[in-house]
């Protein structure tokens, strides 16, 4: 027989009154989870005792089945910031960015909802993409490194910066990210 969800497994959240009724769900799922670094199964034999009766041995039970623990738009959210991210950071190295460089990003024609999204997640952004700040003109600077993630358009705006311009003089093959 699999272990029962109960929602008080979930986070006890409910009121204590309601404990009561599901006390053996509660300790069955309990006992479940600590089983790893506890000795447990002569609490799960001795559950039929509550009267719910166990057909094998506890390493044989069925995990807990969690369900609804899980934001459609928050992994929605949560995934553009990733995905921008790994743009962001794919572009510094093929551009040759050095690491310490914190450059600008720009969100050219930025409608409220990314902008909202963009100045709700900048701190996030800024540090694991090494960004100096965040700007939302109409168009895309010129020279900028265009960047597509999902429906949002972003710019590196690299040219005329002293890493374009080194890049240009000694050439793409250069060595010269190593010798900052």
């Amino acid at each position: 027989m699999a272990i029962k969800q109960d929602t008080l497994f979930l986070g006890m959240t409910r009121p204590a009154q309601f404990w009561g009724t599901h006390w053996a769900a509660l300790v069955a799922n309990v006992i479940v989870t600590m089983y790893s670094f506890m000795f447990t199964e002569e609490l799960w034999a001795h559950m039929v005792e509550h009267g719910e009766q166990r057909e094998n041995l506890l390493a044989l039970a069925q995990w807990p089945k969690l369900s609804g623990l899980t934001d459609a738009a928050v992994e929605e959210e949560i995934g553009w910031v990733v995905r921008l991210v790994s743009e962001i950071r794919s572009v510094r190295t093929e551009m040759n960015v050095p690491v310490a460089a914190k450059i600008p990003l720009a969100l050219p024609g930025a409608g409220a909802a990314l902008k909202e999204r963009a100045k709700k997640h900048q701190d996030t952004i800024s540090r694991l993409a090494r960004l100096e700040s965040i700007t939302f003109p109409k168009a895309a600077p010129k020279g900028a490194a265009v960047i597509v993630v999902g429906d949002t358009s972003a710019a590196l705006p690299l040219a005329g910066s002293v890493f374009a311009v080194a890049e240009e003089l000694l050439g793409p093959h250069s060595n010269t990210s190593a010798q900052r």
